[in-house]
């Protein structure tokens, strides 16, 4: 399993009420996905309308569970995936969306090169993974999870485009329980998309004399 050194939490949460993704569960799924990819250090972006003691707490809870966490600003989004050198460190970017905050993932993912990052959505209770998609082409070779909340764990799904031109691919990749954790596939990350949906590669060959 490859390795992400910088972990992204993206808090898209405009409103207040994240009451089936509160922070105690959000704070414990990051921590479990930063020990998978070895992630170093945890990015908080908020929107200017985050309220602060909500972001104070899930700051504090990620702090106590021993990462390192710094805060920036949701408007200075741009900026930063401009200048700084996460773009070149291939992050792990996490973001929670509800009803009011799904055209404020459409719009994050305008502003980035997916590939450049590892994703981890967190989906509220009722919304439908497609209808949040909608428009946003994920590479082939973007690593892109989905997290919804089921009856008796949440369930991480794989989700990805084989061209622009086909329909959004998705592959069961595991759950998250608290009583046994992340489980996670086996299968290497090209097993998991061994299936190409008819796609035409332009490939060529090269020969070189020595």
């Amino acid at each position: 399993m490859r390795v992400s050194p910088a972990l992204f939490l993206l808090l898209q949460c405009f409103n207040n009420d994240v009451a089936s993704l509160d922070n105690a569960i959000v704070a414990q799924v990051v921590a479990s996905v930063r020990r998978i990819f070895n992630s170093q250090c945890i990015f908080l972006l908020f929107s200017s309308d985050f309220k602060n003691f909500i972001l104070e707490d899930l700051e504090k809870r990620l702090t106590d569970l021993q990462m390192e966490v710094s805060a920036i600003s949701f408007d200075m989004w741009a900026t930063s995936s401009e200048n700084t050198s996460w773009r070149h460190r291939q992050p792990l970017c996490v973001t929670i969306v509800n009803n009011q905050t799904t055209s404020g993932l459409l719009k994050v993912t305008s502003a980035t090169d997916l590939a450049r990052a590892k994703w981890l959505v967190f989906l509220e209770a009722g919304l439908l993974m497609e209808r949040v998609l909608e428009g946003i082409i994920i590479p082939f070779h973007c690593e892109f999870l989905v997290v919804q909340p089921g009856p008796a764990a949440f369930v991480l799904t794989e989700v990805y485009h084989v061209s622009p031109s086909l329909p959004l691919q998705t592959y069961n990749f595991g759950t998250w329980t608290v009583r046994d954790g992340l489980t996670w596939p086996t299968n290497a990350f090209y097993q998991r998309r061994n299936n190409m949906k008819g796609a035409v590669l332009r490939v060529g060959n090269y020969e070189a004399s020595v």
